[in-house]
């Protein structure tokens, strides 16, 4: 058995004295897990970085055995970790999704796609790349069957003036009818109503901060309520907590520097 495709790696375990147990995210196979001889070589330490993208050919005797790659890097992903530093963090984050919640050897090719999508964008201010992070999470969502329907109200059907979100059907609630159960409903941050023909990489930085973590919080609720529920572990997704401790420090930050220059201005 063997096939050739380009995919992400998504967790590098060692094994043994010079072997790592490899997990890549390709777009056919979905999340394959296999052996990388050589884990010390020089050829192989910058290649197997969680979030490069490689070209991966993978080789077993039988279908069934876990066998074994051979990787060539096709994008560097670290780049944008030198360039800013949630870029890692984001990074962990969606990789401790795809190897959570995917079963090995099932396609999600939307998801795969919109990965493609969100790495280059690291490199973007953190508004934006936290952005496009918790917009692919709602993909992720969608492809696992829990997918969110946020273009009209539950309610009235309208599209305009969407401010929440239920929490037991995941569609939109808008602001005029929502006044009774807002303390019931999960807020609906501006930058998830962006149409799907704008990408998130044109968003503007007057997006408030704190929009990043009602953004968290509404995907974070149906992956913890749904999706990691129907796993049988009680592992918590703990890349991804870090990832909301960094915007919660960014917003702490953002409030610092806001009161020292009321301060100055006074």
């Amino acid at each position: 058995m063997e096939w050739v495709s380009e995919g992400f790696i998504i967790s590098v375990r060692e094994h043994g004295d010079n072997q790592a147990v490899i997990n890549i995210f390709t777009e056919k196979y979905g999340r394959c897990q296999g052996l990388l001889y050589g884990r010390q070589n020089k050829r192989n330490i910058p290649t197997m970085q969680v979030g490069n993208l490689v070209q991966a050919t993978w080789k077993a005797r039988i279908e069934n055995q876990l066998g074994y790659f051979l990787l060539e890097i096709q994008q560097d992903n670290s780049c944008h970790i030198f360039s800013n530093y949630w870029a890692s963090y984001i990074i962990s984050a969606a990789a401790e999704l795809i190897y959570r919640l995917f079963p090995e050897r099932e396609s999600h090719v939307r998801t795969y796609k919109h990965l493609l999508q969100l790495f280059p964008l690291l490199s973007k201010s953190l508004m934006h790349a936290i952005q496009e992070y918790v917009k692919w999470e709602t993909v992720v969502l969608a492809d696992i069957g829990y997918g969110l329907n946020l273009s009209n109200c539950a309610v009235t059907g309208q599209s305009y003036d969407l401010s929440y979100v239920s929490p037991k059907t995941g569609r939109a609630v808008s602001e005029s009818v929502a006044q009774n159960w807002v303390n019931k409903l999960l807020i609906l941050p501006d930058f998830l109503q962006v149409s799907d023909e704008k990408s998130l990489s044109e968003a503007t930085e007057s997006t408030s901060i704190i929009e990043l973590l009602h953004g968290l919080n509404l995907t974070g609720f149906f992956i913890e309520k749904y999706a990691m529920a129907q796993l049988s572990t009680t592992l918590s997704l703990q890349a991804r907590s870090r990832l909301i401790n960094v915007v919660n420090t960014a917003i702490k930050q953002h409030k610092e520097r806001s009161v020292t220059k009321v301060g100055i201005s006074t």
